[in-house]
């Protein structure tokens, strides 16, 4: 590269090799100085902005986005649409929702496949799970056999509870792609549920003998063992993976996440300490997760003094993003740690405060534990947000109008405001689906 620095292919071995090193420190600088040499090339671009998305260097893709196309080379070109979608995923990993629909809107985006999936997860993180359905059904009827969109209709559609619905997509899914593992994960959560113990068992040991060599649907696995808390199954998909590895460590942290949903916190302090002293040490970013998990792990050992030292080194970490911060207080809200919890995400609204998620989840907390103090203020926040969680409103305001707070001189500004907002008409989409409950007619 010192030779021949315009070589793209050089380039992207080069930060590849970085990468795989634990060097993303390396790899993003690389990788960046290369827009000095490929500044109009679309698919270069889209090579930089996945990986620093896959990075979670969110802040970094809006800027030097939002720079191409202030540039000659943007605008209405191929490399404009990259930059343009660069932008509005990252702002959809920040909870930048408004930010993120308004780069959606560009013609070249508007009615893309992957611009109209974007904009049914960002439906979906607002609190309108039955408009992202109906959007789904529909990217699902005019793009059958995709896997992307297969993957996240059936992921929404039990989250949501339409178990019926959800299995029945999977098996047709699984006939039109026996080559996929994903409909057969799927089939472990049915079984989970089901609490069908062989099927689960026979169709985890199926997925591990086909798929052995698969590092992506490894991690899938991985994570059905760390969703369901089946350290076991856990532990066998690590084994599969190279230790020292990236899917090698994030496996380890499955491992530690599944120890905790069974409530082996013992033995995942002890995988922590384990992951502490590896050599070579974890990436910066799992380093910061495993002390989240670990945290969770000592409140659940009834363990609070080294619950919140792991605690303030996990929010010391940098390149939070809202998932991981959402991910670690609901473990925390299931170890009883809901005053931990609830510190996490309002230093969180503090750090991001256009991150609607995170400001949504915190008031549902505030709600929980009858945290009242800072609810009004928080409550005016989130209307000045767009298409706030009706649900959440009518229950914030049930609240604020008992006696609970007829003292309270800040509650009337936010119980006038969550009124009037109740009391609009919701809008009709500009996809035909008038409201979120009009996607009812679809169950």
């Amino acid at each position: 590269m010192a030779r021949y620095p315009a070589d793209r292919e050089g380039r992207l071995l080069l930060a590849q090799l970085y990468a795989d090193n634990q060097r993303e420190d390396l790899a993003k600088e690389l990788l960046k100085k290369g827009l000095e040499y490929h500044p109009t090339d679309p698919e270069y671009a889209r090579v930089l902005f996945a990986y620093l998305l896959s990075v979670q260097a969110d802040e970094e893709v809006i800027r030097l986005g939002e720079a191409i196309q202030r540039s000659p080379a943007g605008g209405s070109t191929p490399l404009g649409g990259v930059a343009r979608f660069g932008v509005a995923t990252a702002c959809y990993h920040r909870g930048y929702f408004d930010r993120a629909e308004g780069y959606l809107a560009a013609p070249d985006l508007r009615a893309t496949q992957k611009g109209r999936l974007l904009e049914a997860k960002i439906q979906w993180e607002r609190g309108y799970p039955e408009l992202a359905l109906h959007q789904l059904r529909t990217l699902a009827e005019d793009f059958p056999g995709d896997d992307e969109i297969y993957i996240q209709l059936s992921a929404y559609l039990r989250q949501n509870r339409h178990f019926d619905e959800a299995h029945q997509l999977t098996l047709v899914f699984q006939m039109a792609r026996p080559d996929s593992a994903q409909p057969r994960i799927d089939l472990l959560h049915d079984y989970a549920r089901a609490v069908n113990t062989a099927a689960l068992r026979q169709t985890a040991a199926e997925i591990l003998r086909l798929f052995s060599r698969d590092e992506r649907n490894l991690l899938a696995l991985g994570d059905f063992a760390a969703t369901t808390g089946q350290p076991a199954l856990a532990r066998q998909v690590r084994a599969r993976l190279t230790a020292g590895s990236r899917s090698g460590e994030s496996a380890a942290l499955l491992t530690m996440e599944a120890l905790i949903v069974a409530k082996e916190y013992p033995a995942a302090l002890a995988l922590a300490e384990e992951l502490a002293g590896q050599t070579p040490p974890l990436s910066p970013r799992l380093q910061n997760l495993s002390q989240g998990l670990g945290a969770i792990a000592h409140y659940g050992n009834n363990d609070p003094e080294a619950g919140r030292l792991a605690l303030s080194r996990f929010v010391a970490g940098a390149n939070l993003r809202a998932g991981n911060l959402l991910a670690i207080a609901n473990r925390l809200r299931e170890v009883g740690a809901r005053p931990q919890a609830r510190d996490l995400l309002a230093r969180a609204a503090v750090t991001d405060p256009g991150n609607q998620p995170v400001l949504s989840r915190l008031i549902e907390l505030e709600i929980v534990q009858g945290d009242f103090e800072a609810l009004p203020a928080h409550l005016l926040h989130l209307l000045a947000m767009r298409k706030p969680s009706r649900d959440l409103l009518a229950r914030a305001g049930g609240l604020l109008g008992s006696d609970r707070f007829i003292f309270s001189r800040e509650r009337f500004a936010a119980l006038d405001a969550i009124k009037a907002h109740l009391a609009l008409p919701v809008k009709p989409t500009r996809r035909g689906c008038s409201s979120p409950a009009s996607a009812d007619r679809h169950q």
